[in-house]
């Protein structure tokens, strides 16, 4: 197996980062489409492609998400298209920082993904569907955006030695650094925190991986 040599600024397995500036990033959300491949109907998902030019992010074609059944029994061997991100500079004090936790460059291609998970009375919102795993990627962020009467969706991380090393509930402007090829990670479901307040609840998050060459393409392009 070929082993990747570690860039001095690369950060070896995780790290919290808190008070991000979510403001921007929560008009992606605003018009976000239903998963088409989660029948349960619990998720909403869009997202984008793109490369980092020093601070200029460039889009990358809008190829559907793939990613094989070892990586992602639920959803895998399938490929899913979603909606494109029609702005990305919304995310781009997000992916500088993951950019310069990881020292990527343009050699990497970037994914980064939109997720609202929602949930009802008595509907929980499944925001991990496969478990503990990996992505199949090499780094990985985890940014929450917003949440809303929700209770749960306490994220957890395992090493190599199947210790569970990292658990968290994330609020809104911290954002999780992951090098997926160390780390399984893992978010609870979530619930109504408050029926009378409101019928439902949701928790909005960022998702941003990276990979050099590409990121979870279908195997034809």
């Amino acid at each position: 197996m070929l082993k990747l040599k570690k860039k001095e600024n690369q950060l070896d397995e995780f790290k919290l980062v808190c008070n991000l500036n979510i403001l921007r990033l929560q008009n992606l959300f605003s018009d976000i489409p239903q998963d088409p491949y989660i029948p349960q109907g619990y998720r909403y998902k869009s997202l984008a492609r793109c490369r980092l030019n020093g601070t200029k992010i460039e889009k990358q074609p809008h190829i559907p998400l793939f990613q094989d059944q070892y990586t992602n029994p639920v959803n895998g061997g399938i490929a899913r298209s979603y909606q494109e991100i029609s702005n990305i500079d919304y995310a781009s004090e997000a992916m500088m920082l993951f950019a310069q936790a990881f020292g990527i460059d343009f050699s990497y291609e970037i994914l980064v993904q939109a997720q609202r998970t929602k949930c009802s009375e008595g509907n929980i919102g499944i925001t991990t569907p496969e478990g503990f795993h990996r992505d199949g990627i090499e780094f990985l962020a985890i940014l929450c955006v917003s949440k809303y009467n929700i209770i749960g969706s306490e994220t957890q991380l395992i090493n190599s030695h199947g210790s569970i090393v990292f658990k968290h509930t994330l609020s809104p402007g911290e954002i999780l650094l992951i090098n997926d090829t160390k780390m399984l990670h893992y978010t609870s479901p979530i619930t109504i925190k408050n029926s009378n307040q409101s019928r439902y609840g949701f928790r909005d998050v960022l998702i941003i991986s990276s990979a050099k060459g590409f990121v979870n393409r279908t195997p034809q392009s």
